[in-house]
C-alpha cells in the first residue's frame, strides 16, 4: 500500500487548523490502513485543540490493534464530550469535522460528520463516500432554493459537527475495495477547486492556492 499527506496553511491564516493521519500496519499477519482528516473551527488555536484530539484518539485505538467499529466511536464520542464540556462551561463553542475509513482484507468502514470528504477512485471513476453537512447542502436536500449568494457566503457553514453539540450524529460508511483502488481524504479547502487529479497531490495544492482559495488545505491518500 501506498500512504501520502500533505497540509497546507493556506494564504489567510497563520496557523492550520486541519489535522489528518494516513498510516499502514499489520496486526498480526492482517495489513490494515487508514486515513482520518479533521478540519477545526472555532477559534485558530481552539480549532486546532479539537481537531488534533480527535485524530489523536482515533489513533490511539488503531495502535492498540483494536479496529472494531464500536471502539472507535466510543473513542470520539469520548473527545466530543471533553471538547464540549471544555467550551460550552466557558460560554464558547469549538468544534471540527471529523472523516476516517479503516481498510482491511478488501473491505472498509468508518465514520464522517461536517464538511471534509472520502473519496474512493477505482480506475477514472470514483464515488464520494460522505455527505457535507453543511447548511447549503442541507436547504438543497429539503427542496429549498439556494442562492448564488446565500452558498457563496455559507458554503462551509456546517449543520454537523463534533465538540458543539452534546450529542452528535455521525454517518456510518462502509464497502469493499480491490487491489488498485485509491482512497483519499481532504478538507474543503482542498476539494473546492480539486481538478480529480492523482498525479501529483503537491502540485494540485499549489494550483489551488493560486485560483484563490483562503482556508487551510489537506489531503492524503492510500493506493491500495
Amino acid at each position: 500500500m501506498e500512504v501520502l499527506g500533505f497540509t497546507d496553511v493556506g494564504v489567510r491564516y497563520k496557523d492550520n487548523q486541519d489535522t489528518y493521519l494516513s498510516m499502514s500496519l499489520e496486526v498480526g499477519d492482517t495489513k490494515t490502513s487508514i486515513l482520518v482528516l479533521c478540519d477545526g473551527m472555532g477559534g485558530l488555536e481552539d480549532g486546532r485543540f479539537a481537531s488534533q484530539r480527535v485524530v489523536s484518539a482515533i489513533r490511539e485505538i488503531a495502535l492498540r490493534g483494536d479496529f472494531r467499529k464500536e471502539s472507535f466511536l466510543s473513542a470520539i464520542e469520548r473527545v466530543n464530550s471533553e471538547i464540549y464540556e471544555k467550551y460550552s462551561s466557558k460560554g464558547k463553542q469549538c468544534g471540527t469535522t471529523c472523516s476516517f475509513v479503516v481498510l482491511s482484507e478488501g473491505k472498509y468502514f468508518g465514520y464522517h460528520i461536517g464538511d471534509t470528504r472520502i473519496y474512493h477512485f477505482r480506475g477514472s471513476n470514483y464515488k464520494i463516500l460522505t455527505e457535507d453537512h453543511t447548511l447549503v447542502n442541507l436547504k438543497r436536500k429539503r427542496g429549498e432554493e439556494v442562492s448564488e449568494e446565500f452558498a457563496r457566503k455559507h458554503r462551509s457553514t456546517l449543520s454537523r459537527c463534533l465538540g458543539a453539540f452534546k450529542s452528535p450524529r455521525l454517518d456510518y460508511i462502509e464497502g469493499e475495495y480491490q487491489e488498485g483502488d485509491t482512497f483519499v481524504a481532504c478538507s474543503d479547502g482542498f476539494w473546492h477547486y480539486w481538478n480529480m487529479s492523482l498525479n501529483n497531490l503537491e502540485e494540485e495544492i499549489a494550483r489551488i492556492k493560486s485560483l484563490g482559495e483562503l482556508d487551510n488545505i489537506t489531503v492524503s491518500m492510500i493506493l491500495v
